[in-house]
Order: C-alpha cells, then sequence, then structure tokens
C-alpha cells in the first residue's frame, strides 16, 4: 500500500512536468501551457520530484520480491 501512495505521489508531482517534456517533443503545445517565448530552455523536473521518484525507485528495488 505504501508504494502506491508513493507512486500516486511522484505522479502528482511530476506529471505537469512530464506532460509538457512530452509535449515538447511531440511538438504540440501542453494544455494550459502559456505560450512559449522567443527562447526557451528545456524544462526542468522540480528537485523534489526528482528525489521523491528516486526514493521512491531505492524503495522499491530494495523489497523483497519473494512474494508472501
Amino acid at each position: 500500500m505504501r508504494i502506491i501512495s508513493m507512486v500516486a505521489a511522484a505522479f502528482v508531482i511530476a506529471g505537469p512536468a512530464w506532460m509538457q517534456v512530452a509535449a515538447a517533443q511531440t511538438g504540440q503545445a501542453a494544455p494550459g501551457a502559456a505560450p512559449p517565448a522567443a527562447t526557451t530552455a528545456p524544462p526542468v523536473v522540480a528537485e523534489q520530484a526528482d528525489r521523491l521518484l528516486r526514493q521512491m525507485g531505492e524503495y522499491v528495488g530494495s523489497a523483497d520480491h519473494r512474494g508472501g
């Protein structure tokens, strides 16, 4: 249950950034996004989202996968 909560939190935090990256790769504007500036920098993932995703990965990687 804790893993599911961590995954859900990661999606809530990082979801908007992922949508912008996907939109940039396809050349489409993200829903609700401001029009691009003349010189746009690549989207940056929030530090907190990156940290949470790394922690989640470490937790899942260290979990006992033998089933129970």
